[in-house]
């Protein structure tokens, strides 16, 4: 079967894989490279047959060899010929090799050297040029730079204000804000710490102050206590007056330099907290004594350093502002005085001594008034006096008590007898008497009362005069100080002086004679308190006692002295009554009756006399009283026998022997030196045993049983008295009362016993 003929497009694809075949033969001839690409390019190529082209392949490479082998041919001679010129030159080839090995080395130590020189000039060109550009920041620089090395230097030296005057115009400039230059970004921030610095040193400065100031605040305010008192307390020499200024001067420098800088700085509100509590802190160290204020030199340091430290205050309150305020110093002040009211009442508790005392108040009256000079308020200080005055007067009562108790327990109470106006003189000058009279009588003469009179009034002037002490220059007017005067000597007078006395009258068990003495002593002291009264008037120079409120009580005062003194007289007296009345011995049933008084009785009216002999001189109204009490206990007592149980029989006979007793007691009674004769009530002081014998005596039964008679004529007589002796009434064998017939007897029997019924019932009644 005959093969079909190709057709056109069969034509076309045979001329497409001869042009890629032969395309890439040549890549594949020409190419230095790897083949593979080329081979790979065949393998995947879809028109190109690989065995046909491979067959290509070597056909090539046939007619290559070929071609080599006719080149080879025909220019072999010429290739042997350049063989042996080859082999020629190869001993100069060597030599060329070397030259140019040498040739080499020396151009490549040439190169090293030019390139290490050329490194070399490059930095060298490098270092010019940052040199050139660094003395041009530094020429621009150069203000700030000397800034900042003078602020360190000012610094270094203490000197802060001008440092931060320094360091304020070095952050002015503008440079130090733009510059990207390191040593400018150290010196921005440098200066923060600068500030700080700066700040640390101005609060060194004011540490400094307060240092100063607190060593010399005790020179300062004793220095300015001296200056306001207008003169020196003692004589110094120049030399230690300089020392003591010197002493004084208080450097207020740091201080204001301190707040200049924090002005500056914007820190005056920390600057003056930070001085407030510091100086707060001292004025607590001030103001709290380190030690116990046991002399008037430890008191003075205490006064004059607090003195001392508010006056260095008001220096710094009047030459700054912004530092303290009034209310903050004035607050401060308040509590110094709180505290120094504290402080004086617990020192003050532990001092005795009268004399320290008072140098103490004159401490604080020069310091009352030199910091009432400084503009400070000083009224709560005269509460702080009068609290100090307190404690003076206790001490004062203290010495004085003793010295009462050493006066009176030393006193003989005896009256004083001068014998010339030397010795009359003496007593006057102790207390001057004001018996006018009784100073123009001639020596010898006896003064109404013993050494305790004019010894306790000095004692009581000498007190007098050391409260005046301590009054006369706080203050006061004259008006208030002789007020205080008064008040003072009443208390003690009235609650020491009456006490003491009353208390030495009842424990020394003194006899009548002494006790006299005593009440006459009272009654002399009540007259020296008029004479006390016009020595305070002329001592405090006031106007007058007539516009005092308060007096002194004289009488008043000695009341209870003079009360015991008299209670113990009456007490003397009634003890030796009892004595007297133990001997006494009634016989209630004689066969005869006695027209004389009992031995008994008439020793102890003999004694009651010579007794009340010793007490002319004492008050009528005390001679009195000791009288009637007398009188009245000798009824008591009488009446007490006339009541006893131990009474078993009364006749008439032992009731007229008891009626002569009791006229011999009227008769005493009203016969007796010291009561006036026409006085009533001695005369009626027995009369209930008076009537007593009389209803017996008498037989007024009738009237006796009738209450509303008995009023009449019986009035003291009390039933059950009557009663008792109409009991045991026995009179059978006498001729009295009753008729001794038997009828009779014992009618009047029955009638004793309807008598004795009627009273009986009477008192049931």
């Amino acid at each position: 079967m005959a093969e079909a003929p190709p057709t056109g497009t069969s034509r076309q694809g045979s001329n497409v894989a001869q042009a890629s075949s032969a395309l890439l033969l040549t890549e594949i001839v020409s190419s230095d490279g790897s083949l593979a690409p080329g081979l790979r390019a065949v393998y995947e190529n879809q028109h190109i047959d690989a065995d046909q082209f491979m067959d290509k392949l070597d056909g090539y490479a046939r007619r290559i060899d070929e071609d080599v082998e006719k080149v080879c041919s025909r220019n072999y001679q010429g290739f042997v010929d350049s063989v042996q010129e080859l082999l020629h030159l190869n001993p100069h080839a060597d030599d060329l090799k070397l030259s140019i090995s040498d040739c080499k080395d020396n151009l490549k130590d040439a190169g090293d050297h030019l390139y290490h020189h050329a490194n070399e000039l490059c930095k060298e060109r490098r270092k010019q040029r940052d040199i050139l550009a660094i003395l041009e920041a530094l020429a621009v620089c150069r203000p700030a730079i000397a800034l900042f090395g003078q602020a360190r230097r000012q610094l270094a030296d203490k000197r802060s204000y001008a440092a931060l005057k320094s360091l304020q115009a070095l952050e002015s400039m503008e440079l130090l804000q733009r510059s990207s230059f390191l040593f400018i970004q150290k010196i921005r921030q440098q200066i923060p710490h600068i500030r700080a610095q700066i700040k640390e040193d101005s609060f060194d400065d004011m540490r400094t102050f307060l240092s100063d100031a607190r060593l010399r605040s005790e020179a300062l305010g004793s220095l300015t206590i001296k200056e306001s008192q207008g003169q020196e307390t003692q004589p110094e020499t120049a030399a230690s007056k300089r020392a003591q200024v010197a002493a004084a001067q208080v450097d207020y420098s740091p201080l204001y330099r301190c707040l200049h800088t924090c002005e500056v700085l914007g820190v005056v509100h920390e600057c003056a907290a930070y001085y407030k509590q510091e100086r707060q802190k001292q004025a607590e160290l001030v103001l709290r004594p380190s030690s116990t204020m046991d002399s008037e030199t430890t008191y003075r340091q205490y006064f004059h350093s607090v003195a001392g430290f508010f006056i260095a205050e008001h220096v710094v309150a009047t030459t700054t502002q912004g530092l303290t305020t009034r209310q903050w110093l004035d607050s401060l002040w308040q509590q110094a005085l709180t505290s120094i009211g504290k402080v004086m009442k617990q020192q003050l508790a532990r001092c005795s001594t009268a004399s320290m005392i008072r140098e103490v108040k004159q401490l604080i009256v020069d310091f009352n008034a030199t910091l009432n000079a400084h503009t400070y308020s000083v009224n709560r200080l005269t509460d702080v006096l009068l609290q100090v005055r307190s404690r003076y007067q206790a001490v004062l009562v203290v010495a004085a008590s003793e010295a009462f108790k050493a006066i009176l327990a030393e006193d003989n109470y005896t009256q004083i007898t001068v014998d010339d106006p030397a010795a009359y003189d003496k007593v006057i000058e102790l207390y001057p008497y004001p018996d006018k009279v009784f100073a123009e009588l001639p020596c010898p003469k006896t003064f109404p009362f013993s050494w305790a009179v004019p010894r306790l009034y000095a004692e009581v002037r000498q007190f007098v005069d050391m409260s005046y002490q301590f009054l006369e220059s706080i203050g006061l007017s004259n008006t208030e100080v002789d007020e205080m005067l008064r008040q003072s000597t009443n208390h003690l007078l009235s609650k020491v002086l009456s006490a003491i006395l009353t208390q030495t009258v009842r424990n020394q068990k003194l006899p009548v004679q002494l006790l006299t003495q005593v009440s006459l002593n009272t009654t002399q002291l009540e007259t020296a308190c008029e004479v006390l009264e016009q020595y305070i008037t002329s001592t405090t120079k006031s106007v007058g006692n007539q516009v005092h409120a308060t007096q002194l009580h004289g009488k008043l005062t000695f009341k209870d002295a003079r009360s015991a003194a008299e209670d113990g007289i009456f007490e003397s007296l009634q003890q030796q009554i009892d004595l007297f009345f133990e001997l006494a011995e009634y016989d209630w049933a004689p066969e005869e009756p006695t027209d004389e008084a009992s031995d008994y009785l008439v020793q102890m009216l003999s004694y009651l006399s010579t007794m009340f002999g010793s007490l002319r001189h004492m008050p009528t109204a005390v001679a009195r009283a000791a009288y009637f009490n007398t009188c009245k206990y000798i009824g008591s007592q009488l009446l007490g026998l006339v009541s006893a149980p131990e009474i078993k029989k009364v006749n008439m006979n032992g009731i007229k022997s008891f009626a002569v007793d009791v006229a011999t007691c009227e008769a005493y009674a009203n016969d007796n030196q010291v009561v006036d004769q026409a006085d009533q009530l001695f005369t009626d002081v027995f009369v209930h045993l008076r009537e007593l014998v009389d209803v017996f005596l008498n037989e007024d039964w009738d009237k006796f049983c009738e209450p509303n008679v008995r009023r009449q004529y019986y009035p003291h007589l009390k039933p059950e008295i009557a009663l008792s002796w109409l009991e045991k009434f026995d009179d059978s064998d006498k001729g009295s009362l009753f008729s001794r017939t038997m009828g009779e007897n014992r009618r009047k029997a029955k009638h004793v016993e309807s008598i004795i019924k009627r009273l009986r019932a009477g008192i049931a009644a």
